[in-house]
């Protein structure tokens, strides 16, 4: 039996033709210290994700995004805890970004190229949904 059910939101964000991968800050509790993301977040049960996700957009990047379109979601189960999470195609203005303070570093890349990199969390899903968005 579940005890906790929770939504995350997050955005394949692009901008000509490359797409935004922003690094975790060292030292945050769990397994993601270091590791490299898209930009997102745990939101509320009753919070709209289509507005949530231009927040998170807005919160770690400096810039409004647009929703070019919401991608599949995805559901999981862990022994107590239970979830989905709504993925976003969102484009910004800008490849200049502001980060927050969840973050060390971003880099742009060529979406074909996200099957390289090292670290990064959820990094099947978002392969898949770069293959949805006809991105790669």
């Amino acid at each position: 039996m579940k005890n906790e059910k929770i939504l995350i939101v997050k955005a394949l964000v692009i901008n000509k033709d490359k797409l935004l991968l922003l690094k975790k800050v060292e030292g945050v509790v769990g397994d993601h210290s270091g590791k490299w993301e898209a930009p997102g977040g745990k939101i509320e049960l009753d919070e709209n994700p289509d507005r949530e996700i231009l927040r998170e957009v807005f919160e770690e990047t400096g810039h409004k995004g647009k929703i070019i379109r919401k991608l599949s979601s995805w559901t999981w189960e862990l022994e107590d805890i239970g979830g989905e999470a709504d993925v976003y195609l969102v484009e910004i203005d800008s490849q200049k970004v502001k980060l927050s303070n969840e973050h060390s570093e971003f880099i742009w890349i060529n979406p074909e190229d996200m099957e390289k990199m090292e670290n990064l969390i959820f990094k099947n899903k978002f392969i898949e949904y770069l293959r949805e968005a006809n991105l790669i």
